[in-house]
């Protein structure tokens, strides 16, 4: 490939409806308009970027064979799938389990060593602690939950760590014969957990893994892993 290539997506979409499928995805329903006027009084001529756009098609791009991912928005906003497995028994899903790997987020922020301790306190309600290291200063850190099974489906869970606020705690994928991994998902694509009974997974398994949350519709290169 040689010379000048436009890198944009070959879906020709106008800002109007752009905006909106974003907002829907992201369940924003309040919606600003800017009037024109305003952004030629603050732009200039530059605002005929924003107000007419450059229509770009990426002809020479698509004549040499690349191959898009999502070549439509919808397909770049499709969600993930977050089915969860059919049969989850939790007297022996309980235990120690290692966190191999994650979607970073703010409650785990700078930890490592990270586990997640399960015990049953009855047929509807499980005990967690939770504890890891904070990289930089080496201080321990754990905290304590709960977890409430749905009556409908073990595999999904409710988790709290703060009185009356819960968050979705889905059980995607799982080592039906001998529990030792474990996929954790939740109802938004934005959080992703790789669990194991030990502290490494063997590389079969992980490509295994890695191969069902890329046809799930995960982004697996967001996932950071544990040492």
């Amino acid at each position: 490939m040689k010379g000048v290539y436009n890198f944009v997506a070959p879906e020709r979409i106008c800002q109007n409806s752009f905006v909106r499928k974003v907002a829907k995805h992201f369940g924003c329903w309040i919606h600003f308009h800017v009037p024109a006027f305003l952004l030629k009084l603050i732009m200039g001529e530059s605002s005929e970027l924003l107000l007419k756009g450059q229509n770009v098609v990426p002809k020479r791009l698509i004549e040499s064979g690349f191959k898009y991912i999502a070549p439509r928005v919808d397909d770049f906003l499709r969600k993930p799938d977050i089915s969860t497995v059919k049969n989850v028994d939790l007297r022996r899903y309980v235990g120690k389990w290692y966190e191999v790997a994650r979607f970073d987020n703010r409650f785990e922020k700078g930890l490592i060593m990270t586990t997640a301790n399960y015990s049953l306190a009855d047929d509807r309600y499980i005990k967690i602690e939770n504890a890891g290291v904070e990289k930089k200063t080496g201080k321990y850190r754990n905290a304590h939950g709960k977890a409430v099974v749905s009556k409908s489906n073990g595999s999904r869970l409710r988790v709290s760590f703060v009185p009356f606020i819960y968050s979705d705690y889905n059980i995607l994928e799982l080592d039906e014969t001998s529990y030792s991994y474990a996929v954790i998902g939740s109802n938004s694509y934005k959080y992703l957990w790789i669990l194991s009974r030990s502290p490494h997974l063997e590389d079969e398994v992980k490509q295994l893994l890695l191969n069902k949350l890329e046809k799930r519709g995960y982004d697996i290169s967001q996932l950071l892993w544990m040492k």
